[in-house]
């Protein structure tokens, strides 16, 4: 099994270690790696290296977007794509990240004045429809998994592989305690879970699961709502607990990493500190 792996933020490390498992149970051929998120990833590498380039079909997004810095937007690119995905809005892909349609601190704030204009936006998309495409046809994944779904390049990757007739499942939080599932879809409807309550609907009408949701509701309006691992409430305050000598050091280290390794290139990355 072909597998392209398409991350965002520090979920390169979750589909790291899934492919790891995935190697114990099923035969797994070529792998890549769709990767956002350059701190994250020098940070990774850093502490992971059995984690090695070269096994992989790597992508980057910071490197599509640095790349589209020297290209020439070509109408007729951008229309054949058009053709290709012919089910799909391809400017769509821009404006569902506010990476690129907002400011450079949108994910501190409401920065509503955009850090691209349309030429520029224009030639992010088509290096990225060159380059993604490209991966695809040299890995020729039977199956692509994404995350929760928040940038451009996750968008294409769904886009070809409706349009390519490739296997598509995306990793979702339910917001649900620790549940999560995976759907076909980087939209909101899911359709297991549809299904599944659809049935309900229509014959199962369970006490059990009335007052289980119930259960849910109370929790949810007497105290702060937990999910996706939350770490547990400790009363102490995070810079009691740790060395405040300590905080300062890993502060300075991370702004040396951010301006002269990884991350001020990086339109998703803000300085730490």
């Amino acid at each position: 099994m072909n597998i392209f792996f398409i991350s965002q933020s520090g979920s390169l490390k979750m589909f790291h270690r899934l492919l790891i498992s995935m190697k114990e149970k099923i035969k797994i051929g070529n792998v890549g790696f769709y990767i956002t998120d350059s701190f994250n990833y020098y940070n990774y590498r850093k502490e992971n290296p059995n984690f090695i380039e070269q096994d992989f079909e790597i992508l980057r997004e910071w490197d599509i977007i640095n790349n589209s810095k020297s290209q020439k937007v070509d109408s007729k690119i951008l229309k054949e794509y058009s053709n290709i995905l012919e089910n799909f809005n391809i400017w769509d892909a821009i404006t569902s990240d506010r990476f690129l349609y907002y400011g450079k601190k949108c994910n501190l704030y409401q920065n509503y004045q955009p850090r691209f204009n349309e030429k520029e936006l224009n030639s992010i998309l088509q290096t990225a429809l060159i380059k993604i495409h490209k991966s695809i046809i040299n890995l020729s994944p039977d199956i692509i998994l994404g995350y929760n779904c928040i940038t451009f390049g996750e968008t294409l990757f769904y886009y070809f592989a409706k349009s390519l007739k490739i296997k598509y499942a995306n990793l979702r939080s339910l917001k649900l305690q620790n549940y999560v599932c995976y759907g076909d879809s980087i939209h909101k409807s899911i359709k297991p879970i549809i299904n599944i309550y659809e049935e309900y609907q229509k014959k199962c009408k369970e006490d059990s699961f009335v007052l289980e949701a119930e259960k849910f509701i109370n929790q949810s309006k007497n105290k702060r709502v937990k999910y996706e691992g939350v770490r547990q409430d400790n009363k102490k305050e995070a810079i009691f607990r740790k060395n405040f000598f300590k905080i300062i050091k890993n502060m300075y280290k991370s702004e040396y990493i951010y301006w002269l390794k990884a991350g001020r290139k990086d339109n998703q990355c803000s300085s730490p500190l």
